[in-house]
């Protein structure tokens, strides 16, 4: 999954982690995974698995982590590649 900071320059998210990462009920592995710093409008990357996620099937995708000063959660509908 690609995580984009959402801010003004030239602050940036600081020591960002992504601690949850849900495919429906089955969490994903290796959590947390820490990211780092990301400047505004810059996209990190993060390789997430989920065990027996079955191909061309719909379900809901959430993720959660923290930053310095704060913390972020996304939520959607995904269908399995």
């Amino acid at each position: 999954m690609t995580l984009v900071a959402i801010g003004a320059a030239p602050v940036e998210a600081q020591n960002v982690t992504l601690t949850t990462a849900k495919l429906g009920t089955t969490s994903g592995t290796v959590l947390p995974q820490v990211l780092g710093n990301v400047a505004p409008g810059a996209a990190v990357t993060a390789t997430v698995d989920f065990a027996n996620a079955t191909p061309g099937a719909a379900s809901s995708l959430s993720t959660a982590g923290t930053f310095t000063g704060g913390a972020f959660n996304a939520a959607a509908r995904v269908v399995i590649p």
